[in-house]
Parts: structure tokens; sequence; C-alpha cells
């Protein structure tokens, strides 16, 4: 089963990203009970979080990450499909440049 749902998270927090933070653990707990997919935006604050579950992934391209950061920076990055994937277990399994892109940027992005 596939849900989804186009709601952004929080844009502002008055508690250095605890909505944010938040908002991505009421996503994990959804996550273990089912597979959903939604539109969202990553602030900083959340992609340093995910980043932080992300235990066992390739190693990363710093090129890559700069020059996506570059188009965020920019104002090149588009909403484009590619995903950002979190386990049922909130373990990032595909998207640790875009993230780490969105923290270089210091910019959100939609995804």
């Amino acid at each position: 089963m596939l849900a989804v749902v186009e709601k952004p998270a929080p844009k502002k927090a008055t508690d250095t990203g605890a909505r944010e933070l938040s908002w991505f653990a009421e996503r994990v707990a959804r996550g273990e009970k089912e597979i959903f997919s939604e539109v969202a935006t990553i602030t900083p604050a959340i992609a340093r979080h995910i980043l932080k579950c992300n235990t066992d992934n390739r190693n990363i391209s710093n090129i890559l990450v700069a020059n996506i950061a570059s188009d965020i920076a920019e104002g090149r990055w588009e909403l484009n499909g590619e995903s950002i994937v979190i386990s049922n277990t909130g373990q990032l399994n595909d998207g640790q440049h875009r993230l780490s892109a969105v923290l270089e940027a210091n910019r959100s992005i939609r995804t």
C-alpha cells in the first residue's frame, strides 16, 4: 500500500529544530505501520538528524555534495521525484548526498 500526501514539514521552529524532529519522529512511527511517501520540505535541522541515522551507507562524494549544494544555494534545485528513503526503523537508506548538500547550502529543499 502506498499513500501519497503533500504536506510540508514545519518551516520554523522555536526550539532549534524541535518541531522538525517531532515531524520526523511522527513519520518514522507511521512507517512502522505502513509504507508511504510524501512530498516534504527538508530543512537543515531535519537533514542533520536523518544523517545521524546513516549507519550503513556508501562513502560520501564531496564533489557530488558540492554540486548539489551549489544547485540548492543558487536556486536551481527542483522537485524531481528523487526520494529520501528512510527505513521503518528510522535509518537512512537513500539520499545521503542530497541531505549533506542541504547542510552545506544551509537551505531547505522540497523532495
